[in-house]
């Protein structure tokens, strides 16, 4: 997901190099607001879903995630799907096991 900066705000992310003038138009990596503001637009649009992202059974675990990606497509969120793994039993998550048991430390 891409945040976009208002162009009347843009000015504040130019900055010049040998080669010209460069305006960012999307929030650019490593600001130092840039992790918070992101974590609120997840959790505007995700995070009454939140709660929902497992199931025990298949056909649960499908429309739980079904209804997750759909939030994704109608709020613009695109998700890199080669960093995205789905409907598995365990997995890490932060340096730690997340399976149906728990989480492993």
């Amino acid at each position: 997901m891409q945040i976009h900066i208002a162009p009347e705000d843009q000015y504040k992310m130019t900055f010049t190099y040998p080669f010209g003038t460069f305006a960012y138009t999307y929030m650019p990596f490593g600001l130092c607001n840039a992790p918070s503001t992101f974590q609120r637009l997840l959790d505007k649009y995700l995070l009454e879903l939140a709660t929902r992202l497992h199931g025990s059974l298949y056909g649960q675990l499908h429309g739980n995630l079904s209804k997750v990606l759909t939030r994704c497509i109608d709020t613009n969120l695109v998700l890199n799907f080669e960093k995205c793994h789905f409907i598995v039993i365990e997995g890490i998550v932060l340096g730690h096991l997340v399976s149906n048991k728990g989480i492993d430390k």
